[in-house]
């Protein structure tokens, strides 16, 4: 299956909470909300000498899988198969990782500062 084959590109067979920590609480932890989606603020748990290491911040994407229609799933399969093509560019938000929950799809993207 070509989704899956594309998936394997940037996949993480893991449970988010255990890379980054996330709060789910504070009105600051919510970056924004969108039709299918919460983008939350979360921290790295662990070093990455890439991405400047532990603690970095990241914008955490949650798209839920429940009443998910096939087609809100294309468009979520499409982002990732761009944002897996364009790679890091100075002009583009860029994709850390995907990672697939039992419940929920999540990209893990930079935040840009204003």
């Amino acid at each position: 299956d070509a989704w899956v084959q594309d998936l394997r590109w940037s996949a993480v067979n893991t449970n988010i909470d255990n890379g980054f920590e996330i709060d789910r609480v504070k009105p600051e932890g919510c970056l924004g909300t969108g039709s299918f989606s919460v983008v939350w603020r979360g921290r790295a748990k662990y070093p990455d000498l890439r991405w400047a290491g532990k603690g970095q911040v990241w914008a955490l994407k949650e798209i839920s899988k429940k009443d998910l229609s096939y087609v809100e799933e294309e468009r979520v399969r499409e982002e990732v198969r761009v944002q897996r093509r364009v790679g890091e560019h100075p002009h583009i938000v860029f994709m850390k990782e995907f990672v697939e929950t039992d419940s929920s799809y999540v990209l893990v993207m930079e935040v840009r500062r204003r």
